[in-house]
């Protein structure tokens, strides 16, 4: 046993230097490996390369490594809805250069079903969890993707497949339909209603075009985070990937203006239960003003969890946007009974995350979770060490949003009620709110005339 703690401790410390330069990184520093965490290439690539130790054994050790691309549902325009979300999902499936083209099931076979795509609004992430052992091969085949691809019809059509697969239904496809339609008016896109996306309207010829003009150097980040040895690594990556032409930057779309009031109720595909909801804008991570959130959501999570409601936040997809939204009509205890006392609710939940006192739980709660993603915390030991996911995503979110990690650390949870009172001042207004309604299939839409956001 003692051999053992021995053994971790001095991974540990052999890990510090790493661990300590995660966050808040000065991409202005001349490179000083080990304790380097992003390079950035001549041709405009960034990588940000971060060993850290694993306490699985070998065989169940992964190393995370995501795929930033700077584009999203923003930067496909009127009438190629879902060209950035079906490109994604095509780059790491196609054949280039001599590697085989694999099938969806192969993929995610080959990456213990880890893998995934996140398609948001402005941006897409490509998550792949790899052996350690395999992580030289996989520079190279990421080296790969940015060379033409052979995008084939095949692969097209069971991505469509997959995607029509993943709809839900019942209480929670309307959640999607109702989030959906909020996040229409808050945050709206040049291409339409994120609902009458027609991928079949998605040509290869076209894919293949934009793919090959917008999937460059220039317009992506990787992360490589996990338990190997940096020294190959950072050779593979420089070899592998500096070579490669950087491309066009993508024109980065306009913030889009929101349009604040109440979506048309519809009807619920669940016949017994409804829905509430209420959205906003919200401040931008990175920001001092977005450290409120911290306390917010969590708090207006436990007041709606109870009666089977919550608070929707996003970072990855739509980090700007916040919802709330409570089930109606259920028969569960402690759900609304009627369209009146679910609004009743969200106003009260919105009044206790704002005005009830800050507590130690709050901090704790926010320490272990959504403070990490706001800047406030690093990710701890304990978790990275099993899964080095959460280390890659807040590594990618501090870049991105250029996080200062002293001073959001140094703000988070100062004046907490003030910054609670501003987010509501500022943001949570009843003039700048969308929100909808769904009723059950069995009561028309058009007898419930009042919608939250109109008492």
């Amino acid at each position: 046993m003692a051999v053992i703690i021995l053994s971790v401790m001095l991974l540990l410390t052999s890990s510090t230097g790493f661990l300590g330069h995660l966050i808040g990184e000065d991409a202005t520093r001349p490179p000083q490996a080990p304790n380097q965490v992003w390079y950035t290439l001549d041709n405009g690539l960034e990588i940000a390369v971060v060993p850290i130790v694993s306490l699985l054994p070998p065989s169940r050790q992964r190393v995370t490594i995501i795929t930033f691309w700077e584009t999203g549902a923003h930067n496909d325009p009127a009438g190629s809805a879902g060209r950035s979300k079906l490109a994604a999902h095509l780059i790491p499936l196609c054949k280039a250069g001599d590697r085989a083209a694999r099938s969806y099931q192969q993929w995610q076979d080959a990456h213990g079903g880890r893998a995934e795509i996140r398609a948001g609004s402005r941006h897409c992430w490509i998550v792949e969890p790899v052996s350690p052992t395999k992580l030289l091969d996989t520079i190279v085949e990421l080296g790969a993707r940015f060379g033409e691809l052979e995008i084939v019809a095949a692969d097209m059509t069971k991505i469509r497949q997959w995607f029509d697969s993943q709809k839900r239904t019942g209480k929670q496809g309307d959640l999607d339909r109702l989030a959906g339609k909020l996040l229409d008016r808050l945050d709206p896109l040049q291409s339409g209603p994120r609902d009458r996306v027609d991928l079949d309207k998605l040509s290869i010829d076209e894919m293949r075009r934009f793919i090959d003009r917008a999937f460059k150097p220039v317009n992506t980040r990787i992360v490589i985070v996990g338990p190997f040895d940096p020294g190959p690594v950072v050779h593979a990556v420089k070899k592998r990937l500096s070579l490669l032409a950087g491309g066009k930057a993508l024109v980065k779309p306009p913030v889009a203006v929101p349009a604040p009031g109440a979506v048309n109720p519809f009807a619920a595909m669940d016949p017994d239960h409804g829905m509430v909801a209420r959205g906003w804008r919200v401040p931008a991570l990175g920001t001092i003003e977005a450290l409120s959130l911290g306390f917010f959501i969590p708090r207006a999570r436990r007041a709606l969890q109870q009666g089977h409601g919550d608070c929707i936040w996003d970072p990855f997809l739509d980090p700007e946007v916040l919802i709330l939204h409570q089930e109606v009509f259920g028969n569960e205890n402690f759900q609304p009974k009627s369209i009146e006392e679910a609004i009743s609710r969200i106003d009260a939940t919105i009044n206790f995350a704002i005005s009830a006192p800050v507590e130690g739980g709050d901090y704790e709660g926010a320490r272990k979770s959504i403070g990490i993603r706001l800047g406030a915390y690093r990710v701890h030991e304990e978790v990275s060490m099993i899964d080095p996911l959460p280390v890659a995503e807040v590594t990618l979110l501090r870049r991105i949003y250029k996080m200062k990690e002293a001073e959001l650390q140094n703000n988070f949870g100062r004046n907490a009620l003030r910054q609670l009172q501003q987010l509501q001042e500022k943001y949570l207004v009843q003039e700048k709110a969308v929100s909808g309604t769904i009723v059950p299939s069995g009561i028309k839409a058009e007898k419930s005339s009042t919608h939250p956001g109109q008492r």
